[in-house]
């Protein structure tokens, strides 16, 4: 069984014009967002702009949600609320653009169409039996290893832990 956990403090962090993006895991290892050779990319961003326009992303699927603060957005004449507990899907070649309160944090995961993603928002006692990602949203007891809010676990086999979290849990 392989289970690595991943603290916040060791993400990857990057600046753009809206905020600061912390990047979890992108899959192959060694792809690149930039390069758009990814399969999988799982990440979580502090917004501070208290509006943004979305990059295009053809070619792949999103899946975002709020974590912290409140995260509206606009596709043509629709408004979409997102909501901590619902994973919100849509194509990336979506034109979106959202507004927000400042300070908020995402949770996105992008990934390439034709790839099996499941993202599911879980509380208390949570078992996954598939290779998964695990991002704590509060204190997520794991055996004897405790994840603090916003740290992750990165699984290959059948695991148990007790806390809220939200699972991607891929091929």
């Amino acid at each position: 069984m392989m289970m690595e956990i991943i603290r916040q403090e060791n993400y990857k962090v990057t600046e753009w014009k809206g905020g600061v993006t912390r990047e979890i895991l992108i899959q192959p290892q060694g792809s690149s967002l930039v390069e758009r050779n990814f399969d999988l990319r799982i990440s979580s961003a502090v917004i501070e702009s208290p509006e943004s326009t979305f990059s295009d992303f053809t070619g792949y699927r999103r899946c975002l949600l709020p974590v912290d603060g409140d995260i509206t957005l606009f596709r043509d004449s629709e408004r979409i609320s997102l909501k901590w507990n619902e994973p919100f899907f849509f194509d990336g070649s979506d034109k979106i653009r959202s507004t927000n309160t400042q300070g908020a944090i995402d949770f996105n995961v992008i990934y390439r169409e034709g790839t099996n993603v499941k993202v599911s928002v879980v509380s208390g006692e949570i078992v996954i039996n598939t290779r998964s990602l695990i991002f704590a949203l509060e204190a997520l007891q794991m055996g004897k290893a405790t994840l603090q809010p916003y740290d992750s676990v990165l699984i290959d086999s059948q695991t148990n832990c007790f806390g809220r979290a939200i699972v991607v849990s891929f091929a």
